[in-house]
C-alpha cells in the first residue's frame, strides 16, 4: 500500500468527523442497546477505530502541543477493538463514548479556533 498523503490537519479533520457523529447518536442511544444491537456497536466501535489510527499518525509535534489528551489511551482502544473485539468491555466503550468523545472534541476544536 502507498503512503498516505494526509497531513495532521486531514487527521484531525477525520478524528472530528468521527467526534461528531459519535455525538450524533448519543442522545438516542443507550448503553443497553450498545450492548445489544450490533449495527450501533460496529458503528461506534469503527468511530473508534478510525480516531484511534489517526491519532496514530499525528505528528509528535502535534500530539505535543495538546498534552492533555491521552493519545496513547486512544490508541489502545483501537487496539482493543481490532486485536481482541471479543473482549471489549461495553461499559468501557460508553464511558469513551460519553465522557471522552466531547472532552477530545471540545480541546481539538479549542486548538483550531
Amino acid at each position: 500500500m502507498p503512503p498516505s498523503n494526509l497531513d495532521d490537519q486531514d487527521r484531525i479533520a477525520h478524528i472530528l468527523a468521527e467526534c461528531q457523529f459519535l455525538q450524533s447518536l448519543l442522545p438516542q442511544l443507550t448503553v443497553e442497546q450498545l450492548q445489544s444491537d450490533g449495527i450501533h456497536f460496529r458503528a461506534v466501535s469503527y468511530s473508534f477505530v478510525i480516531m484511534g489510527e489517526a491519532s496514530h499518525h499525528l505528528s509528535s509535534d502535534f500530539k505535543n502541543s495538546i498534552s492533555e489528551i491521552h493519545w496513547k489511551q486512544i490508541y489502545g482502544m483501537r487496539n482493543l477493538l481490532v486485536h481482541r473485539y471479543d473482549d471489549v468491555n461495553i461499559q468501557t466503550l460508553w464511558d469513551s463514548l460519553e465522557f471522552d468523545v466531547p472532552k477530545l472534541q471540545k480541546l481539538l476544536t479549542t486548538k483550531f479556533d
